[in-house]
């Protein structure tokens, strides 16, 4: 038969249990100050955290105008709605070596949109961005690397 035990005893180990636990949080809470690391228990994002590079490389899709101004096209031209899917399409084209099959398909959307009327040239490109220069408002690439580079071509009035 087991002994019932005391109120007092009660209290002690429901008080020992919660300091315990207590302790097991914050020492969780501590850990990535101590290690230098963002990671569980606090988050589960350490992407957020971890240092960054000065640069950022993008690869994107851009039409030319006639007097050279060059402008990022809308990812529908790119066969989507979605801008990360068209980033999607960009990265995979240029990783299969697939950017001239894909400057073509855009060319040809941009053709049928008269939104884009003014863009004579299509480019798939890898920019280099100083990220906190771009953020500063310099939006010029610090590298380019054209991958491709392919005529909207529209036919003049016969």
């Amino acid at each position: 038969m087991t002994p019932l035990r005391s109120p007092r005893r009660r209290l002690v180990d429901t008080t020992a249990w919660a300091v315990t636990v207590w302790c097991v949080v914050l020492f969780g809470t501590f850990v990535p100050i101590v290690t230098g690391r963002d990671s569980f228990p606090l988050s589960t994002y350490p992407m957020f955290s971890s240092p960054r590079g000065e640069t950022a490389r993008i690869d994107h899709v851009l039409g030319v105008a006639g007097w050279g101004q060059r402008r990022p096209l809308p990812p529908r031209l790119l066969g989507s709605d979605e801008i990360m899917q068209a980033h999607q399409t960009v990265s995979l084209a240029v990783r299969g070596r697939t950017t001239r099959a894909l400057c073509q398909r855009v060319a040809q959307a941009t053709l049928e949109d008269p939104a884009h009327a003014d863009i004579e040239h299509i480019e798939i490109r890898t920019d280099t961005f100083d990220t906190m220069a771009y953020w500063r408002g310099d939006r010029q690439p610090r590298m380019s690397r054209v991958l491709a580079r392919c005529e909207v071509e529209r036919r003049g009035p016969s």
